[in-house]
């Protein structure tokens, strides 16, 4: 299930079955996007597809910080 921090919805799939919370990728990338320069914004999309194409936990947190540092500053407060 994917919930953007809805609490109601995340109670009821805890009663409902097992499950982990996933953030919907897309307002992430709306944000990430409104944080760069217009000039930048193409390549600065593709980068965190970059941390989710990883088929290992591992490597997707070593592509994260990769993400993070080519962002520097103007990046978004999940990728820290």
């Amino acid at each position: 299930m994917i919930a953007d921090d809805q609490t109601g919805l995340r109670a009821a799939a805890r009663r409902a079955f097992p499950a982990t919370r996933q953030w919907c990728r897309i307002p992430e990338m709306r944000n990430v996007l409104a944080l760069a320069p217009a000039k930048r914004r193409r390549a600065v999309a593709a980068m965190p597809n970059t941390i989710f194409a990883q088929q290992t936990t591992a490597a997707a947190e070593a592509f994260r910080g990769i993400v993070a540092d080519a962002l520097g500053k103007k990046r978004p407060s999940w990728l820290p």
